[in-house]
């Protein structure tokens, strides 16, 4: 409840609350109902139901995710976010106060507007179980929308302005697509495309799964990690010191749900590693912008200072040994070949990706060691059109390829040509053609990366 009531909490409320509008919302739904049950009394209810469940969506969806979009936009035009980050307030209690703060007036024309829809959908006979259901999922999909437009607000600020109308359509399309598989459907005629009417199960880590119980399990566990970064993200704009500890958790809990849905352990296998690959490469890129990090963290295992450490370690490196050991794993299936040689495969595919990737981390470390470089953001534009597109394009040209690029539509295996692998992750059987040429780029990068590093010390 203290953070639900904090201080934040209650200058939104203030601010966005009046006595006139805690009149206004019963008094336009009041009359709403009004005009539909004065001439239609056979279709009184129905009707009731339809509109009261627009205007819910209406004001929740597109009116909530619009308010919780712009929540920071605001404090940044008003110049009040630097005095909330200075503010003895704590994080937990900043997000949950401004997140439900701003959208409080919201919520109150919301739940008058559910309260009317859920007494006209109960006169339609739905069980006491359906009925608390919808309910939920109404209330629910709204705060995920919500939830998910703040945080992307929130992500997005780092030292200028939030991006508000990405964060809007966000919510809106999260709130859009729970409400349609879980309400819309329901309520409606037909119902077929709702979750719920899906009767069916399939394998999940090899246990037969219903789709109900899966899609609510995934619905809240892709809640909490959103709730998680809103107060991860506030932290770190409060500039609290953390460690990459939840980070790794979101990587090795997501790509576990991802690698449940592959039967095959190389598939498994090659799900956990893109995803986790994915990520740390992701995480690489602002980190190679902090190149003093490495000093500090080189330092701190100096002194076994491991709290230190921690903190300064980026968060790709700790990724790392998660990734290595999902390859490791991939790698062990080859131990046991099938019976009949196969054209592609993936753990030479993985095999390949860590090698780029290991390759474009030493390349951008290698463009951002010089803090004060201002064209650093030209010289890594320029890197990738060059390492992606002009040389590929020029490589495939000159060695008469260049036709084969428009076989990829009808025939695949004519567009995996071995000089591709010079540029991108390759799954050919063959590890010479797939895996000797991105192993070269690295240690040319890496050579780069060191003569770098060399002559910054000098």
């Amino acid at each position: 409840m203290q953070y639900f009531l904090s201080p934040e909490f209650q200058r939104n409320l203030w601010l966005r609350v009046t006595p006139f509008k805690l009149l206004a919302a019963p008094v336009i739904l009041g009359l709403v109902v009004f005009i539909l049950s004065s001439g239609m009394q056979a279709q009184a209810m129905p009707q009731i139901m339809t509109v009261s469940m627009w205007i819910y969506y209406l004001v929740v969806f597109v009116w909530g995710n619009y308010e919780a979009g712009n929540a920071l936009q605001d404090e940044v035009r008003e110049k009040t976010w630097d005095l909330q980050r200075m503010s003895s307030i704590t994080p937990v209690q900043l997000s949950f106060g401004k997140l439900f703060g701003v959208t409080s007036y919201v919520w109150y024309f919301g739940f008058v507007a559910l309260a009317v829809f859920g007494y006209a959908y109960a006169h339609s006979g739905p069980s006491a179980h359906e009925l608390s259901r919808t309910l939920f999922y109404m209330v629910f999909s709204g705060v995920f929308g919500q939830a998910a437009a703040y945080l992307l607000s929130l992500a997005s600020l780092r030292g200028k302005a939030p991006r508000a109308r990405a964060a809007f359509v966000l919510g809106l399309a999260v709130s859009h697509y729970l409400f349609s598989k879980t309400v819309l459907e329901v309520v409606s005629s037909s119902g077929m495309g709702s979750i719920f009417n899906r009767h069916t199960s399939f394998s999940w880590f090899g246990h037969d799964v219903g789709w109900e119980n899966f899609f609510m399990a995934s619905v809240v566990f892709f809640f909490a990690w959103v709730l998680t970064g809103i107060c991860r993200v506030t932290k770190a704009e409060l500039m609290y010191r953390m460690t990459p500890a939840v980070w790794v958790l979101f990587i090795v809990t997501f790509g576990i749900y991802c690698a449940g849905f592959n039967p095959a352990p190389v598939d498994a296998c090659f799900s956990f590693f893109a995803v986790a690959l994915g990520a740390a490469y992701l995480s690489m890129l602002p980190a190679a912008r902090d190149t003093r990090r490495y000093g500090r963290l080189a330092h701190a295992i100096g002194r076994r200072d491991w709290r230190r450490a921690l903190e300064d370690t980026p968060k790709w490196l700790a990724a790392m040994p998660f990734i290595l050991l999902a390859w490791a794993a991939g790698l062990e299936c080859l131990l046991w070949p099938p019976d009949v040689a196969p054209i592609f495969s993936k753990p030479v595919l993985m095999t390949s990706a860590l090698l780029l990737a290991l390759r474009d981390g030493c390349v951008v470390h290698a463009i951002c060691l010089r803090p004060a470089d201002r064209q650093a953001p030209f010289h890594l534009l320029f890197y990738y059109l060059l390492a992606y597109l002009l040389l590929p394009v020029l490589h495939l040209t000159v060695a008469g390829h260049v036709f084969r690029i428009a076989a990829l539509v009808s025939d695949t295996a004519s567009f995996i040509n071995p000089a591709l692998a010079w540029y991108y992750p390759t799954a050919l059987a063959d590890p010479v053609n797939s895996i000797l040429p991105a192993a070269v780029e690295l240690l040319a990068a890496a050579g780069l990366l060191w003569f770098a590093v060399r002559r910054q010390k000098a």
